[in-house]
């Protein structure tokens, strides 16, 4: 990768933001940091594995795959380039991986290691604020959205679900449950489910397919977006 390409990308990420060219270079030259590609189909991480470092994703697309209720639900989402990764598994009584990642293509990766951040953390004051407005924004996310989603309706259960175990930038988004499960969790009938998702598909914020029991999810935003509009 170019330097000038270097500079730009590590500026841009979450726990980088607001620091300078100099600071940059600064950062470079005390990090050793680590690059791997990875192939289509190569896993980065499994359920279990321990979180020791932070990573961030250069290039490609990394399927996670979110696995839930004891296997009823799984909810599938495409990070891009400029995602962090394991940073909320570094520290706490879990710093296990909880999901699964894999490779959809040619994948660039960038780490360095717990202890590296650490050092990092107490290099400048800039570090920790990023670090602790990522954490906040995590902790603080599941209690707001389920504050603000009360009703009862299948539409505020997947908006809710995708909003905790997505990232905002996420694509191909999709949920993995049968019928029977999605009326097992949510407790709304399956007659009401149907109904209910005959009006999300004609909404044109996504589409159950009752063959391969996914459903596939359009607009993350748009989904949350129509809830909230339901529950004014």
């Amino acid at each position: 990768m170019a330097m000038d390409s270097m500079y730009a990308m590590i500026m841009s990420l979450p726990l980088f933001k607001g620091i300078s060219r100099e600071q940059v270079s600064s950062f470079l030259e005390k990090t050793n940091l680590a690059f791997r590609t990875y192939h289509k189909g190569e896993v980065v991480f499994r359920p279990g594995d321990v979180c020791r470092d932070v990573r961030y994703l250069i290039g490609g697309n990394l399927e996670l795959r979110h696995t839930c209720f004891s296997g009823r639900c799984i909810v599938v989402e495409t990070l891009a380039a400029g995602s962090v990764i394991g940073v909320d598994r570094l520290f706490g009584l879990n710093t296990r991986f909880e999901s699964r990642a894999e490779c959809q293509g040619m994948v660039d990766m960038m780490w360095f290691s717990k202890e590296q951040f650490l050092q990092l953390l107490h290099s400048d004051e800039i570090y920790l604020i990023n670090f602790l407005n990522y954490l906040s924004l995590r902790a603080q996310k599941p209690v707001d959205i389920l504050n603000r989603f009360k009703s009862p309706r299948l539409i505020g259960y997947l908006a809710y679900w995708i909003s905790i175990l997505t990232e905002r930038g996420s694509t191909g988004i999709e949920i993995e449950v049968t019928l029977d499960n999605l009326s097992l969790l949510t407790g709304i009938s399956i007659k009401d489910l149907s109904l209910e998702l005959v009006e999300i598909r004609q909404s044109g914020l996504g589409s159950y397919s009752k063959s391969t029991s996914r459903f596939r999810v359009e607009s993350r935003q748009g989904l949350m977006d129509a809830y909230e509009e339901l529950d004014e």
